[in-house]
Protein backbone atom coordinates (compact mmCIF):
# COMPACT_ATOMS: atom_id res chain seq x y z
CA UNK A 1 0.00 0.00 0.00
CA UNK A 2 1.32 3.44 -0.89
CA UNK A 3 1.75 6.05 1.83
CA UNK A 4 -0.24 8.59 -0.16
CA UNK A 5 -1.73 8.80 -3.64
CA UNK A 6 -3.61 11.51 -5.41
CA UNK A 7 -4.71 13.04 -8.68
CA UNK A 8 -5.86 16.51 -9.73
CA UNK A 9 -7.73 17.37 -12.92
CA UNK A 10 -8.63 20.82 -14.21
CA UNK A 11 -11.07 21.73 -16.95
CA UNK A 12 -11.57 25.00 -18.82
CA UNK A 13 -14.93 24.25 -20.45
CA UNK A 14 -18.02 26.16 -19.33
CA UNK A 15 -20.54 24.20 -17.29
CA UNK A 16 -24.23 24.09 -16.50
CA UNK A 17 -24.60 22.61 -13.03
CA UNK A 18 -28.21 21.80 -12.17
CA UNK A 19 -29.71 20.08 -9.15
CA UNK A 20 -29.73 16.59 -10.68
CA UNK A 21 -26.07 16.69 -11.75
CA UNK A 22 -25.02 18.25 -8.45
CA UNK A 23 -26.71 15.50 -6.43
CA UNK A 24 -25.24 12.82 -8.69
CA UNK A 25 -21.69 14.08 -8.08
CA UNK A 26 -22.34 14.01 -4.33
CA UNK A 27 -23.81 10.48 -4.56
CA UNK A 28 -20.72 9.23 -6.40
CA UNK A 29 -18.45 10.66 -3.69
CA UNK A 30 -20.61 9.16 -0.90
CA UNK A 31 -20.67 5.75 -2.57
CA UNK A 32 -16.87 5.60 -2.78
CA UNK A 33 -16.45 7.02 0.74
CA UNK A 34 -18.21 3.95 2.16
CA UNK A 35 -15.16 1.90 1.18
CA UNK A 36 -12.87 3.94 3.47
CA UNK A 37 -12.01 2.89 7.00
CA UNK A 38 -12.54 6.40 8.43
CA UNK A 39 -15.92 8.04 8.86
CA UNK A 40 -16.42 10.97 6.54
CA UNK A 41 -18.87 13.74 5.75
CA UNK A 42 -19.55 16.09 2.83
CA UNK A 43 -19.07 19.83 3.22
CA UNK A 44 -20.17 22.54 0.82
CA UNK A 45 -18.71 25.99 0.32
CA UNK A 46 -20.54 28.70 -1.63
CA UNK A 47 -19.29 32.14 -2.65
CA UNK A 48 -21.48 34.81 -4.24
CA UNK A 49 -20.62 37.71 -6.56
CA UNK A 50 -21.06 40.23 -3.71
CA UNK A 51 -18.15 38.43 -1.92
CA UNK A 52 -20.45 36.88 0.67
CA UNK A 53 -19.99 33.18 1.39
CA UNK A 54 -21.20 30.36 3.58
CA UNK A 55 -20.09 26.90 4.59
CA UNK A 56 -22.55 24.08 5.24
CA UNK A 57 -22.96 20.31 5.46
CA UNK A 58 -26.51 20.48 4.12
CA UNK A 59 -26.86 20.15 0.35
CA UNK A 60 -30.45 21.44 0.53
CA UNK A 61 -29.19 24.78 1.83
CA UNK A 62 -27.08 25.17 -1.29
CA UNK A 63 -29.86 24.18 -3.70
CA UNK A 64 -32.36 26.49 -1.97
CA UNK A 65 -30.07 29.50 -2.50
CA UNK A 66 -32.00 32.28 -4.27
CA UNK A 67 -29.06 32.75 -6.67
CA UNK A 68 -30.30 36.20 -7.64
CA UNK A 69 -28.50 38.89 -9.70
CA UNK A 70 -26.19 40.87 -7.45
CA UNK A 71 -25.87 37.84 -5.15
CA UNK A 72 -25.50 35.19 -7.83
CA UNK A 73 -23.41 32.14 -7.00
CA UNK A 74 -19.91 32.26 -8.48
CA UNK A 75 -18.32 29.28 -6.79
CA UNK A 76 -19.49 25.99 -5.32
CA UNK A 77 -17.09 23.41 -3.89
CA UNK A 78 -17.75 19.94 -2.52
CA UNK A 79 -15.31 18.51 0.03
CA UNK A 80 -15.16 15.02 1.51
CA UNK A 81 -13.71 15.39 5.00
CA UNK A 82 -12.70 12.91 7.72
CA UNK A 83 -14.79 13.04 10.89
CA UNK A 84 -12.92 13.83 14.08
CA UNK A 85 -14.01 12.01 17.24
CA UNK A 86 -13.31 15.06 19.41
CA UNK A 87 -14.86 17.80 17.25
CA UNK A 88 -16.34 18.44 13.85
CA UNK A 89 -14.38 21.13 12.16
CA UNK A 90 -16.06 23.09 9.38
CA UNK A 91 -14.58 22.66 5.92
CA UNK A 92 -13.80 26.37 5.53
CA UNK A 93 -10.48 27.40 7.04
CA UNK A 94 -10.03 23.89 8.37
CA UNK A 95 -6.54 22.61 9.00
CA UNK A 96 -7.63 19.23 7.65
CA UNK A 97 -7.13 18.60 3.96
CA UNK A 98 -10.14 17.22 2.10
CA UNK A 99 -9.92 13.69 0.76
CA UNK A 100 -11.98 14.71 -2.25
CA UNK A 101 -12.41 18.20 -3.62
CA UNK A 102 -14.65 19.26 -6.52
CA UNK A 103 -14.93 22.97 -7.32
CA UNK A 104 -17.09 24.73 -9.92
CA UNK A 105 -15.99 28.35 -10.47
CA UNK A 106 -17.44 30.85 -12.95
CA UNK A 107 -14.98 33.72 -12.99
CA UNK A 108 -11.65 31.97 -13.67
CA UNK A 109 -10.10 30.27 -16.69
CA UNK A 110 -10.12 26.81 -15.07
CA UNK A 111 -13.84 26.33 -14.50
CA UNK A 112 -13.80 22.93 -12.78
CA UNK A 113 -11.22 21.29 -10.52
CA UNK A 114 -11.33 17.70 -9.29
CA UNK A 115 -8.87 16.54 -6.64
CA UNK A 116 -8.60 13.18 -4.85
CA UNK A 117 -5.97 12.23 -2.27
CA UNK A 118 -5.84 9.09 -0.10
CA UNK A 119 -3.65 6.15 0.85
CA UNK A 120 -5.49 3.72 -1.41
CA UNK A 121 -4.15 4.40 -4.90
CA UNK A 122 -6.80 2.35 -6.72
CA UNK A 123 -9.54 4.06 -4.73
CA UNK A 124 -8.20 7.47 -5.75
CA UNK A 125 -8.00 6.70 -9.43
CA UNK A 126 -11.36 4.93 -9.65
CA UNK A 127 -13.13 7.78 -7.88
CA UNK A 128 -11.33 10.34 -10.05
CA UNK A 129 -12.50 8.55 -13.20
CA UNK A 130 -16.11 8.39 -11.97
CA UNK A 131 -16.07 12.07 -10.99
CA UNK A 132 -14.58 13.03 -14.35
CA UNK A 133 -17.49 11.32 -16.11
CA UNK A 134 -20.01 13.20 -13.99
CA UNK A 135 -18.21 16.53 -14.38
CA UNK A 136 -18.05 16.15 -18.16
CA UNK A 137 -21.84 15.79 -18.21
CA UNK A 138 -22.09 19.35 -16.91
CA UNK A 139 -20.11 20.83 -19.81
CA UNK A 140 -22.00 23.11 -22.18
CA UNK A 141 -21.74 23.17 -25.95
CA UNK A 142 -20.12 26.36 -27.16
CA UNK A 143 -22.26 29.00 -28.84
CA UNK A 144 -20.84 29.75 -32.32
CA UNK A 145 -17.73 27.58 -31.70
CA UNK A 146 -16.32 28.24 -35.19
CA UNK A 147 -16.32 32.01 -34.63
CA UNK A 148 -13.87 31.75 -31.71
CA UNK A 149 -11.07 30.47 -33.97
CA UNK A 150 -8.25 32.97 -34.46
CA UNK A 151 -7.83 31.73 -38.05
CA UNK A 152 -11.48 32.63 -38.72
CA UNK A 153 -10.99 36.14 -37.33
CA UNK A 154 -7.80 36.65 -39.38
CA UNK A 155 -9.70 35.56 -42.50
CA UNK A 156 -12.67 37.86 -41.76
CA UNK A 157 -10.61 40.95 -40.98
CA UNK A 158 -8.17 40.37 -43.85
CA UNK A 159 -11.15 40.11 -46.21
CA UNK A 160 -12.52 43.31 -44.67
CA UNK A 161 -9.19 45.08 -45.24
CA UNK A 162 -9.03 43.83 -48.83
CA UNK A 163 -12.59 45.06 -49.42
CA UNK A 164 -11.74 48.50 -48.05
CA UNK A 165 -8.68 48.73 -50.29
CA UNK A 166 -10.68 47.69 -53.38
CA UNK A 167 -13.44 50.18 -52.52
CA UNK A 168 -11.01 53.03 -51.93
CA UNK A 169 -9.01 52.17 -55.06
CA UNK A 170 -12.14 52.25 -57.19
CA UNK A 171 -13.60 55.50 -55.85
CA UNK A 172 -10.37 57.43 -55.22
CA UNK A 173 -8.68 56.67 -58.54
CA UNK A 174 -11.66 56.66 -60.89
CA UNK A 175 -12.29 60.07 -62.44
CA UNK A 176 -15.56 60.71 -64.25
CA UNK A 177 -15.81 63.47 -66.90
CA UNK A 178 -18.44 66.06 -66.01
CA UNK A 179 -19.73 66.27 -69.60
CA UNK A 180 -21.47 63.66 -71.80
CA UNK A 181 -19.39 61.52 -74.13
CA UNK A 182 -21.23 62.89 -77.19
CA UNK A 183 -20.19 66.40 -76.27
CA UNK A 184 -16.57 65.31 -76.04
CA UNK A 185 -16.72 63.94 -79.60
CA UNK A 186 -18.07 67.26 -80.80
CA UNK A 187 -15.18 69.19 -79.21
CA UNK A 188 -12.22 70.45 -81.12
CA UNK A 189 -8.87 68.74 -80.64
CA UNK A 190 -7.63 71.64 -78.51
CA UNK A 191 -10.68 71.42 -76.20
CA UNK A 192 -10.30 67.64 -75.87
CA UNK A 193 -6.64 67.99 -74.87
CA UNK A 194 -7.61 70.63 -72.32
CA UNK A 195 -10.26 68.35 -70.84
CA UNK A 196 -7.86 65.40 -70.68
CA UNK A 197 -5.33 67.57 -68.83
CA UNK A 198 -8.03 68.64 -66.35
CA UNK A 199 -8.94 64.99 -65.66
CA UNK A 200 -5.26 64.07 -65.29
CA UNK A 201 -4.72 66.86 -62.74
CA UNK A 202 -7.83 65.76 -60.81
CA UNK A 203 -6.55 62.18 -60.72
CA UNK A 204 -3.14 63.33 -59.44
CA UNK A 205 -4.89 65.20 -56.62
CA UNK A 206 -6.81 62.05 -55.60
CA UNK A 207 -3.86 59.63 -55.89
CA UNK A 208 -2.17 60.44 -52.51
CA UNK A 209 -5.41 59.56 -50.74
CA UNK A 210 -5.22 55.96 -51.97
CA UNK A 211 -1.93 55.49 -50.08
CA UNK A 212 -3.55 56.82 -46.91
CA UNK A 213 -6.59 54.53 -47.45
CA UNK A 214 -4.38 51.44 -47.88
CA UNK A 215 -2.36 52.26 -44.75
CA UNK A 216 -5.53 52.91 -42.73
CA UNK A 217 -7.07 49.62 -43.96
CA UNK A 218 -4.11 47.50 -42.89
CA UNK A 219 -3.71 49.28 -39.55
CA UNK A 220 -7.41 48.59 -38.91
CA UNK A 221 -6.97 44.93 -39.87
CA UNK A 222 -3.96 44.40 -37.58
CA UNK A 223 -5.73 46.20 -34.70
CA UNK A 224 -8.87 44.04 -35.06
CA UNK A 225 -6.80 40.83 -35.24
CA UNK A 226 -5.00 41.84 -32.05
CA UNK A 227 -8.15 42.91 -30.19
CA UNK A 228 -10.21 39.92 -31.44
CA UNK A 229 -13.63 41.52 -30.88
CA UNK A 230 -15.57 38.52 -32.26
CA UNK A 231 -13.94 36.14 -29.77
CA UNK A 232 -14.57 38.56 -26.90
CA UNK A 233 -18.27 38.82 -27.75
CA UNK A 234 -18.66 35.05 -28.17
CA UNK A 235 -16.81 34.48 -24.89
CA UNK A 236 -19.41 36.59 -23.07
CA UNK A 237 -22.17 34.49 -24.64
CA UNK A 238 -20.48 31.27 -23.46
CA UNK A 239 -20.84 31.42 -19.68
CA UNK A 240 -21.05 28.93 -16.85
CA UNK A 241 -24.31 28.61 -14.92
CA UNK A 242 -25.40 27.35 -11.53
CA UNK A 243 -28.82 26.31 -12.75
CA UNK A 244 -31.10 26.86 -9.77
CA UNK A 245 -32.84 29.78 -8.09
CA UNK A 246 -33.47 32.90 -10.20
CA UNK A 247 -30.58 32.05 -12.53
CA UNK A 248 -32.61 29.18 -13.96
CA UNK A 249 -35.17 31.57 -15.48
CA UNK A 250 -32.53 34.15 -16.43
CA UNK A 251 -30.47 31.54 -18.28
CA UNK A 252 -33.53 30.16 -20.10
CA UNK A 253 -34.43 33.68 -21.29
CA UNK A 254 -30.84 34.29 -22.37
CA UNK A 255 -30.70 31.06 -24.39
CA UNK A 256 -34.03 31.93 -26.05
CA UNK A 257 -32.49 35.22 -27.25
CA UNK A 258 -29.42 33.37 -28.54
CA UNK A 259 -31.63 30.95 -30.50
CA UNK A 260 -33.57 33.85 -32.03
CA UNK A 261 -30.26 35.50 -32.95
CA UNK A 262 -29.06 32.28 -34.65
CA UNK A 263 -32.30 32.03 -36.59
CA UNK A 264 -31.94 35.69 -37.59
CA UNK A 265 -28.44 35.08 -38.95
CA UNK A 266 -29.61 32.01 -40.87
CA UNK A 267 -32.63 33.76 -42.38
CA UNK A 268 -30.55 36.82 -43.33
CA UNK A 269 -27.99 34.59 -45.05
CA UNK A 270 -30.70 32.74 -47.01
CA UNK A 271 -32.40 35.99 -48.06
CA UNK A 272 -29.13 37.59 -49.17
CA UNK A 273 -28.19 34.47 -51.15
CA UNK A 274 -31.58 34.33 -52.88
CA UNK A 275 -31.43 38.07 -53.63
CA UNK A 276 -27.99 37.65 -55.23
CA UNK A 277 -29.26 34.75 -57.35
CA UNK A 278 -32.35 36.69 -58.48
CA UNK A 279 -30.31 39.78 -59.38
CA UNK A 280 -27.82 37.64 -61.29
CA UNK A 281 -30.66 35.79 -63.08
CA UNK A 282 -32.66 38.83 -64.21
CA UNK A 283 -30.05 41.55 -64.43
CA UNK A 284 -26.82 39.65 -65.02
CA UNK A 285 -27.15 39.60 -68.78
Amino acid sequence: MSEQAGITKRFTKNFLLDETKFRKICDVIRKHSEKLEEETYLGFFVRREDDSYYDTKNIEEVLKDDNIPGKAIQRVSISLMKKRPDKDKPTFNSEDKPIVFVAFIQDVEEKVTVGVEEKERDWCFLLSDDLTIQVQRTFKKRIFPFFTSKIFEIFVFTALGGGLIMWSSYFLTRVYPDIPLDSIHSMTTEMQIKKILELHIEQNIKSPWIIFAIMFSWILVFALIEIRPISRIIKKLNRSVFYWGDMKTIHDNFMAKVRRFKWGIGIAFIISTLAALIINLFFGK
